[in-house]
């Protein structure tokens, strides 16, 4: 039989005690077993280099057939059937050294295929076809030759690419060995390692893939509760506006009894504070949809900040805080969107008032490296270090706070990051 070997020839003169040659020395070392074992290195390093590229599962039975292909010395042919789970058949979508169509391009394993399909998905290991059995599935499928030599495989094997939390396997590999090496420990091992590598592959890009499916659902989510408030946002606006218009008449009335003025003024506040809270969940849903304008101007920051600061100095008073507001003049205006800025401005320093009993908040503007750095400050209860990483996410309220009320929708400041942002900030 015909084998697949390595040597290396070297050559030596033999003199004589003259100093003549006359002989020639010719040792011949056999070296097939590193030569294989480097090529299959080889094997293996280009296949892992290559399916870490993949990026879906097909891609991976693919790849691992282009790349083998190159080594069919060892594996003078490989086909690649990946699982279609819906219907619960395997279908080819990779070979190379055979043709494809010596073989069915799909089956279904309990129905019978040329090769052990079943026997390895029940023992969820390496099957293998050799001697009669092997001469008769290639006779049946009309394969004279494959891969480099003349002769057929001595060998095939069906190796299960089988992955975590999957009933079946999702990938079959069928992979032929050379009818010119010996099945030692050393080749079997090869094919092992094989399936390793390209059950790893697999398992990464179902991770990914699970991964990209899971944002796909947490955007599509985000997207409806972003229309559901837009939506509740409008439809709330229309009637609050409607009842505080009568409202504000009983109230400014000279007719009405005075325990009805009062009513009317706690049902007017809370009516207020009712439109705030859903103005401020419309002009969310309009950050989140991209579709809220900036209108930029060149206004006095200091000003304007100054300004909407004092908006609180009476309730500041009132409760015992003091507040101070540091905003020099600066050398330039800033463009910004003077109703944006206000928004920002309102939740920052009223959710500094919710939450500062005593002391004072402190509103700051100053010139900072070509830019303007705006800051409220106060001495209120504080954040816990575990939550200042989520102080600006949406809907996010920390738990068991000291504060004047226990009002809000947890979208205050997630709402001034947004605006924040839409300014460049």
């Amino acid at each position: 039989e015909l084998e697949e070997t390595f040597f290396t020839f070297s050559h030596s003169p033999i003199r004589d005690e003259s100093g003549e040659v006359v002989g020639l020395f010719h040792p011949v070392t056999e070296v097939t077993a590193s030569m294989l074992a480097q090529r299959r290195s080889r094997a293996l390093r280009d296949l892992g280099a290559q399916l870490n590229m993949a990026g879906d599962q097909a891609s991976v039975v693919t790849r691992a057939v282009e790349i083998l292909a190159h080594y069919d010395w060892d594996i003078p042919f490989t086909m690649g059937y990946q699982l279609d789970e819906e219907e619960g058949i395997y279908r080819l979508i990779g070979c190379h050294g055979i043709e494809p169509g010596a073989t069915a391009d799909q089956f279904a394993p309990d129905q019978g295929s040329p090769w052990p399909f079943a026997e390895a998905i029940k023992s969820s290991g390496i099957s293998e076809l050799t001697g009669e059995q092997l001469k008769r599935t290639m006779s049946g499928l009309a394969v004279e030759a494959c891969g480099p030599y003349e002769e057929l495989p001595s060998r095939v094997f069906v190796l299960p690419i089988e992955i975590a939390a999957t009933d079946q396997p999702p990938v079959m590999l069928v992979a032929g060995a050379s009818s010119r090496l010996p099945m030692n420990e050393d080749y079997r091992s090869f094919y092992d390692l094989l399936r390793v590598t390209i059950s790893g592959a697999l398992a990464a890009v179902r991770s990914m893939e699970d991964e990209r499916r899971r944002a796909e659902t947490l955007a599509e989510l985000d997207r409806a509760k972003t229309t559901f408030f837009s939506n509740v946002s409008h439809e709330f606006r229309t009637p609050l506006t409607l009842m505080l218009g009568p409202i504000e008449e009983i109230i400014n009335s000279d007719t009405a009894p005075p325990d009805i003025r009062k009513s009317a003024q706690t049902a007017h506040r809370n009516g207020l504070r009712l439109l705030r809270l859903v103005n401020t969940l419309l002009d969310f849903s309009r950050v989140e949809a991209d579709r809220m304008e900036a209108v930029f101007q060149p206004t006095d920051i200091s000003i304007l900040t100054a300004e909407l600061a004092s908006s609180f100095r009476s309730a500041c008073d009132s409760a015992g805080i003091s507040l101070v507001v540091d905003a020099p003049v600066l050398e330039e205006e800033v463009y910004l969107d003077r109703h944006m800025w206000e928004k920002i401005i309102l939740n920052l320093i009223s959710n500094a008032f919710k939450f500062t009993m005593s002391g004072q908040i402190e509103v700051r503007v100053e010139a900072q490296d070509g830019a303007v750095a705006v800051s409220v400050k106060d001495t209120g209860t504080g954040i816990p270090q575990d939550q200042l990483a989520r102080v600006f996410e949406r809907f996010h309220r920390v738990s068991n706070s000291k504060g004047r009320t226990h009002e809000g929708s947890g979208i205050g400041l997630a709402l001034v990051k947004e605006l924040v942002q839409v300014h460049g900030g």
